[in-house]
């Protein structure tokens, strides 16, 4: 069974399930439609065009009315419609009064009524529904409901056959009790009926539709059921002519004037095509004719249509036709990210975009660390649409393909939550904070969420002349919620698209909450930091568009101006589009005078102008969405300070140090002629000039503390805190390195391990008295290193700082000395390696560990050793701690380096650290930030030699990353026929099945990277000889041995026999 649903601007909507009879022309233009085009299921679009009478207004200026009224506030709303004369008893939220708008208000409109006429004149009542006239019974029924409460009211209304969608309230409910209430309990529904109208075509006795004569099955058969909102007169006329017909007509009373028209009608498939060819030619003259009068179709050199109409609207074909039900679900969202995750770790993911090659990455990886929005579009989107759908680019005059959600969803989706975002943050960080998001609220899996990228049309999407008609505020029209995602860069608080979201959702009163990667702001996990300050400090003034027009037109509208102020227009007055389907600019004069902006150009004078006479409406924006996260994070408590005589309780908390971190650098560039810099004279500085904050090194950080605390002769942390402030994690001291890597590696390491805010760790620069000689940073970092959860051996990227004696006096011994009982991890600034423990996450690695940093580490650690001790013939003692200290560091560090053996082809690094003794190849501190061992990684990365290599150095050919995707799955997905050839003669397993229950075989079948030119025949005939047959029936008898002895207590000896038997049977 086919359905259609199209909308229409008299009614709510048009169902249609299917269309063809030749009379239902005649119908449909009866009841204000024509039907201009058509066609079967297969692929054919609906053009469903409405009549203009000489009496209704010019619609173009009948929308431009209802939009100007949708943007009132709800009391100003409430107060248009009353003076319109439609009653509003019971609607006093903005849905229902814009569903009163849309429905009667727009016919009171379309006909001429003036704001200050009468009261709009209702037909009277069938002289059966009076009250006065009706039964005994009836009455008192009517009674018995008024007195129920709203819920029981409800339900009982219900089950009487009355629609009570939207009307929660007891006054909505009364209402439609007393105009369909006594027609209802007259003629109340047949339980067959009842039962019959929920689900007609799902229950499986049914083999027919109920009006048709006998089809062979539903499949065959199509079904048309179309409405709309006439005059009551005419509704009934037609009804009266079309009784002789065999197709069912039902006409309902609503309120006032007005008749809602059903029809119901069901055709053959068989008989479809050459009656809708039929209607089709004799339809498309009217349909031109009025083309020509009422509006014109552009179309650019890429195939995009821009439709401008006076009257009417075009309906794709499909399953839905708002932009506002492409949502995506929860379960699809995820889905897309495990297919990512599959392209991007076998490093099939590259650069190929034209812009690519302006910024020298064309040709490149994706790695999945920084894999955004406009990668998945780029590569993803665009390229796998028109793969699967190739007739998909002439679609129809107005499209070409369409949107992510059509491609994947089988139904409509409408929206209930839409997130605001920036294409340009990372997608791992948007899905964290979808499934944080998904966590806090409990929503199921199948919860539809609208996102941009993936409810547009990539290839051309329809943005309207005025912002009320863009796709983003059609979606916040129908949401119950708006989440913006702050990403980790803050980029989604400098887009204008983002600030026009938050501007609508704050004046219609939506839900409206903020995420990071890390959870709500607000939550104990986000309740400070760089990114909450940001947001603090937004100002949609200083946000940017990727197009000028589009941010000139939106600041227009916040600023309650026309729109198209400053926009090209036409004659009348209308937006004159580009080939693109964009606006332009009509004048791009620069204000030499207002201050720069964030992307380093000079403001637009246009732009300028509205800062200046409309500052108070811009502020009120800004200091609305503040006010939001203050609400949300609570009003700051000032630290009181403290005394703590202990250093080792002289931690401070992860937000402290971020509020630290910011200060600083407010601080900064330090001068010497700088009145508010005193503590210059005392620095060590290398060059001469300003110190920025990026050279500022924890020496020099060291004197800006002692200034601050002068006053109160006391650490930085007793400044800060209210009370002692035990440490969780101790991070390693060397006064040569730079605040800023500090700072970056700390960030890392609490991402990896998802930390709140409310961490402390002991840095030694905060928690010692620089005021006091007697307090000793050595005595207290040995007390701290006992009591603490991990250490943290911050690594600096500069290689002359790596051989900094200090670092060397903290790390060698804490190699040394420190064991497995705690988790060791070393941090740069690009990545973090879990050692002794893993993540919470149960990774080893999180970002982008730099090798280089490991072997200088090396490097410093062993020019200690004695060279004497370096003879031929000495022989190491099992007890020789100095030598266990480097063996352990060099199996802590062995996964970075031989996984980037891997990715290099270097042979011999790879039997270098294979030789190593204790090292254990299927270890999981192996593993990357996605679980891939080097195995895994050299096939990804063709790397042969060292594929080689690593099977001889006797790596298992059946290890598993995250998703027990094993080597030979990778090279069926990349369709890499010589490696999967020879992992299946090393012992791979051919049959082994990944968490999707998919062996090698079935992923290349799948071939899911074909759309980027990936051919996976070859390696699918290799895996298929591998696998023929089933196993022998003797491995099978040897299973069925091994289960049955498990089950005897006393035969676990012959059951272990059965399994080392079953694991040499022949397959």
């Amino acid at each position: 069974m086919q359905t259609w649903t199209l909308v229409s601007s008299l009614g709510k909507g048009v169902k249609l399930h299917c269309t063809g009879s030749p009379w239902c022309r005649q119908v449909v233009s009866a009841a204000g439609f024509t039907i201009a085009a058509t066609s079967s299921a297969w692929r054919r679009r609906i053009i469903l065009r409405q009549g203009v009478q000489d009496k209704v207004l010019d619609l173009s200026e009948l929308e431009q009315r209802i939009q100007e009224m949708q943007s009132l506030r709800v009391r100003e709303l409430r107060a248009r419609l009353e003076s319109l004369g439609l009653s509003t008893q019971g609607r006093v939220d903005r849905e229902s009064l814009v569903e009163l708008l849309e429905t009667e208000g727009r016919r009171v409109l379309s006909t001429g009524h003036s704001e200050e006429g009468t009261e709009a004149e209702e037909s009277p009542p069938p002289e059966s529904a009076k009250p006065e006239e009706l039964p005994r019974e009836v009455q008192q029924k009517l009674e018995e409901l008024r007195a129920l409460k709203a819920r029981d009211l409800r339900k009982q209304m219900i089950a009487l056959g009355l629609n009570c969608e939207g009307r929660v309230d007891k006054e909505s409910l009364l209402e439609l009790l007393e105009e369909q209430g006594a027609d209802a309990i007259l003629h109340p529904p047949k339980k067959e009926e009842t039962k019959q109208k929920k689900n007609p075509f799902k229950d499986k006795k049914m083999k027919k539709p109920p009006v048709a004569a006998q089809p062979k099955a539903t499949a065959d058969w199509l079904r048309l059921e179309l409405w709309a909102l006439i005059e009551v007169n005419e509704a009934y006329a037609m009804m009266t002519s079309m009784l002789q017909s065999k197709h069912a007509i039902h006409v309902r009373p609503v309120r006032g004037d007005l008749a809602k028209l059903c029809l119901l009608m069901v055709l053959p498939w068989k008989d479809l095509d050459a009656r809708l060819d039929d209607i089709y030619e004799t339809s498309r003259a009217d349909l031109d004719e009025a083309s020509s009068d009422e509006g014109e179709t552009e179309e650019d050199e890429g195939g995009k249509a821009t439709r401008q109409e006076k009257t009417g609207c075009i309906i794709e074909a499909g399953f839905q036709l708002d932009v506002a039900e492409r949502a995506i679900t929860v379960k699809q969202l995820r889905s897309l990210r495990t297919f990512l995750q599959y392209l991007t770790k076998t490093e099939l993911l590259k650069h190929t975009t034209e812009h690519s090659k302006g910024k020298a990455s064309h040709g490149k990886l994706i790695p999945w660390t920084s894999l955004n929005m406009y990668h998945i579009n780029n590569e993803v989107i665009k390229k796998v649409i028109p793969h699967v759908d190739p007739k998909g680019e002439h679609l129809d005059e107005d499209r070409r393909w369409y949107s992510w959600v059509e491609f994947v969803a089988e139904e409509p989706q409408p929206a209930k939550i839409m997130f605001s975002h920036w294409w340009g943050g990372r997608f791992m960080d948007f899905m964290q904070a979808v499934d944080k998001m998904t966590m806090d609220r409990a929503l199921s899996i199948y919860t539809p969420i609208w996102i941009c990228t993936f409810a547009n049309c990539q290839f051309g999407e329809n943005f309207g002349s005025k912002l009320m008609d863009c796709p983003f505020i059609r979606t916040l029209k129908t949401v119950d919620l708006t989440v913006l995602v702050v990403d980790y860069q803050a980029g989604s608080l400098t887009r204008t698209w983002c600030g026009l979201e938050v501007h609508y959702t704050t004046n219609n009163d939506i839900d409206f909450v903020l995420y990071t990667s890390a959870g709500r702001v607000g939550s104990t996990y986000v309740s400070g930091g760089p990114l909450v300050e940001a947001v603090k400090n937004w100002d949609i003034r200083s946000s940017e568009a990727s197009d000028p027009q589009y941010r000139r037109q939106i600041l227009n509208y916040v600023a309650k101006v026309n729109e198209l102020e400053g926009l090209k227009k036409d004659a009348h007055g209308q937006m004159v589009l580009d080939k693109m389907g964009r606006p332009s600019l009509d004048g791009n004069a620069k204000d030499p005078s207002w201050p720069t902006r964030s992307n380093g150009e000079k403001e637009y004078a246009h732009e300028a102008n509205l800062f200046r006479k409309h500052a108070k409406r811009f502020e009120n924006l800004n200091m609305m969405v503040r006010l939001r996260v203050m609400a949300n994070l609570g009003l700051p408590k000032k630290a009181k300070g403290c005394e703590v005589a202990e250093m080792a309780l002289r931690g401070v908390t992860l937000n402290q140090l971020r509020v630290f971190t910011a200060k600083l650098e407010a601080s900064c560039p330090w001068c010497a002629d700088d009145e508010d810099c005193p503590w210059f004279d005392r620095l060590d500085v290398e060059f001469e000039g300003p110190v920025e904050f990026e050279h500022l090194r924890i020496e020099h950080v060291s004197e800006w503390v002692k200034e601050l605390t002068e006053e109160r002769n006391c650490s930085y942390m007793e400044l800060v805190a209210d009370g002692p402030q035990k440490p969780q994690y101790a991070v390693t001291f060397s006064s040569s390195n730079f605040w800023h890597e500090r700072m970056s590696a700390i960030e890392l390491f609490a991402e990896a391990q998802h930390l709140p805010d409310s961490t402390i760790f002991f840095v030694e620069i905060l928690g010692v008295n620089p005021h006091d000689d007697d307090e000793d940073a050595d005595v207290c970092w040995k007390s701290v290193k006992t009591e603490v959860e991990g250490i943290i051996c911050q690594l600096s990227k500069t290689s002359e700082l790596q051989e900094d004696e200090t670092m060397n006096l903290s790390i060698g011994p804490l190699i040394l000395e420190v064991g497995t009982d705690k988790g060791i991890y070393f941090a740069s600034s690009d990545g973090v390696l879990a050692c002794s423990q893993a993540f919470r996450s149960g990774n080893w690695v999180h970002g982008d560990f730099d090798v280089q940093v490991i072997y200088r580490l090396l490097k410093s650690l062993l020019s200690g050793a004695n060279e004497d001790d370096d003879e031929d013939g000495e022989v190491v003692e099992s007890n020789n701690s100095y030598y266990r200290g480097l063996l352990r560091l060099h199996q802590w560090l062995a996964g970075p380096v031989l996984r980037r053996a891997a990715r290099n082809d270097d042979v011999q690094a790879i039997k270098d650290i294979c030789s190593l003794p204790g090292l254990r190849l299927s270890s999981d501190t192996m593993k990357d930030n996605v679980g891939r061992m080097p195995l895994h990684i050299a096939i990804a990365c063709r790397s042969w030699s060292a594929m080689t290599a690593l099977l001889e150095a006797k790596m298992d050919p059946n290890v598993e990353d995250d998703m027990k995707d094993r080597p030979l799955h990778y090279a069926a997905l990349a369709g890499h026929a010589a490696a999967a050839k020879e992992l299946v003669a090393a012992g791979a397993d051919p049959w082994a099945e990944n968490c999707f229950t998919e062996n090698a075989l079935e992923v290349a079948k799948q071939s899911p990277a074909a759309f980027l030119g990936v051919d996976t025949s070859e390696v699918g005939k290799i895996l298929k000889d591998a696998t023929a047959g089933i196993p022998s029936k003797k491995a099978l008898g040897l299973f069925r041995a091994f289960v049955r002895d498990q089950r005897r207590p006393s035969a676990a000896g012959s059951g272990a026999r059965a399994a080392r038997q079953l694991s040499h049977a022949d397959s």
